[in-house]
């Protein structure tokens, strides 16, 4: 399985938004995870990961649009 991802990936896939890396031989989530600016969501689920590098996380920089937002609910209007 996959230890660690390309340094190229956030060019290569710039509108990355969800990446699913399960069942793999990560020890630490790598600092690329940091660069991808579309990435919204990102699961090591099933590997070994003991370290989470600082630069790997980022803080948001806007708020998540209403409509995106697992909150944001649709309403029909009734009479």
């Amino acid at each position: 399985g996959l230890s660690s991802l390309p340094d190229a990936l956030p060019s290569t896939l710039p509108k990355l938004r969800i990446m699913f890396l399960m069942k793999n031989d990560f020890t630490e989530m790598p600092s690329v995870v940091g660069s991808c600016r579309e990435l919204e969501m990102v699961s090591f689920k099933s590997n070994r990961v003991e370290r989470i590098r600082p630069d790997a996380l980022r803080p948001r920089q806007d708020p998540l649009p209403a409509s995106r937002s697992a909150f944001a609910r649709t309403t029909t209007a009734t009479d």
